[in-house]
C-alpha cells in the first residue's frame, strides 16, 4: 500500500512541477534558488514535459513507439528526462503500468525484509532510484550507465538480502 502512495506522490509532484510556472509563490521561490544555487527552479523540463506528452492527444493507452524522442529541437537527440514520461511516450500507459507493477514486485520483496538492516538500506536506495528516474531516464536512454549501476546494485543487494535469510533458516 505505502509504494502505491508513493507512486501517486510522485505522479502529483511531476503534475505540480509541469505546472510550476502557473502558481503564484513559482518567482519568489525561483528567485531563492537562484541566490542560494545558482539555478532556475525549473530547468526547461516543465515546458519539455508538458509539450510532449500534449502529442499523446490518440495514443495515450499505446504510446507512439519505440525510440520515440522529443519533437523540440533542444532534446532532439536526447531524452525527455523522466523515465516514466519517456516509457508513457514511447510504450503508453500500458507499458507505464507495466513497469509500476515491477517495481511493487519489487518494492514488497525488499519490504518483506525490513527487519533487516540492509533491507531498509535496499528499500532507500529503491526510493532514491524512483526519485533520480522522475528526473533522468537511467532505464531507456541518456544515462543507461548509471542505470545498469542501479538496477544491477539493487537486484544484487536483494540477492544477498535473501541468500542472508536462507542461511539463517538452514542453520
Amino acid at each position: 500500500m505505502l509504494y502505491w502512495v508513493f507512486v501517486i506522490a510522485l505522479v502529483l509532484i511531476i503534475s505540480i512541477y509541469i505546472n510550476i510556472h502557473n502558481f503564484s509563490w513559482y518567482n519568489e521561490v525561483n528567485q531563492y534558488s537562484m541566490e542560494v544555487f545558482g539555478k532556475n527552479l525549473d530547468s526547461s523540463r516543465p515546458y519539455l514535459w508538458s509539450s510532449e506528452l500534449s502529442r499523446l492527444k490518440n495514443d495515450f493507452f499505446v504510446g507512439l513507439g519505440t525510440g520515440v524522442l522529443p519533437q523540440l529541437e533542444r532534446y532532439a537527440v536526447s531524452s525527455f528526462h523522466n523515465t516514466y514520461i519517456q516509457l508513457l511516450m514511447q510504450n503508453g500507459l500500458i507499458g507505464l503500468i507495466c513497469l509500476l507493477v515491477y517495481l511493487n514486485v519489487l518494492w514488497k520483496t525488499i519490504a518483506s525484509y525490513i527487519d533487516a538492516k540492509l533491507g531498509k538500506l535496499l528499500l532507500a536506495v529503491l526510493v532514491g532510484i524512483l526519485i533520480y528516474n522522475c528526473f533522468e531516464v537511467t532505464l531507456l536512454s541518456n544515462k543507461i550507465f548509471v542505470g545498469i549501476v542501479q538496477w544491477y546494485g539493487l537486484v544484487v543487494g536483494i540477492r544477498i538480502l535473501k541468500n542472508r535469510e536462507t542461511n539463517r533458516k538452514v542453520y
